[in-house]
This record gives structure tokens, sequence and C-alpha cells, in this order.
């Protein structure tokens, strides 16, 4: 059995854009149009059991909201169904951290808002 692993956001960069990956924010539509992830799907966590079929067919799934919690309890009902997922340690709050901290040249390629 696979060890369970979060990733933090400034590791999975490189998958966004990716047309065999996909990036789901399980946080409300309104909290999506604030910001989110660039390509991301919304699926709010409560709507996640009627949805998930949408998540077949990628190579991997990263999920993620706000704090990280909503997301892990998804990644974990998720895997054992057999679903390639991944958790974005700490979600939106974290990566607003690392934003700042370190990806701040790279926020208009990476974040957006509609």
């Amino acid at each position: 059995m696979m060890m369970e692993r979060e990733w933090r956001m400034s590791e999975v960069l490189g998958f966004l854009g990716r047309r065999d990956c996909l990036f789901v924010d399980l946080r409300s539509p309104e909290e999506y149009r604030a910001g989110h992830l660039r390509g991301s799907w919304n699926i709010p966590f409560e709507n996640l059991e009627s949805e998930k079929g949408k998540l077949q067919g990628w190579r991997k799934v990263f999920l993620y909201c706000d704090r990280g919690n909503n997301s892990l309890i998804a990644y974990r009902s998720l895997r054992k169904e057999g679903y390639p997922v991944v958790n974005l340690w700490g979600g939106v709050n974290a990566f607003r951290y690392e934003l700042n901290e370190k990806l701040k040249n790279s926020v208009d390629y990476i974040w957006e808002k509609n």
C-alpha cells in the first residue's frame, strides 16, 4: 500500500496546465470566484460524491480547499476507491503564504479570479 503524503502547492505547480492532470477546488463557488488556481475545476466539497465521476480518466487529480481539511477527507475517500488523487497540504491559506514568500513573481500565471 502506498504511504499517504500531502504535497505542498509549490511542489505541484509544474502539473498546472497539463492535459492529463486536474486540479479541483473544493471550496464554495463564491470562494472559487474570489481566486483559484488557473484552470482548476470547482466542485464544492458537498457535491463531490455526486460529481466524482468527472475525476475518472486523469493521471493525477490534485484536491485543495481553504485549509486542507476537506481536501484531506476527500482524498482519503477517493483514494480508497482507486482515484489517483493528491491532497494539497494547507489548502489556499498555505498557498497564499507560499505566494507571498517564494512565488510572488508567478502569481498572475497560476492564480486567477473570475
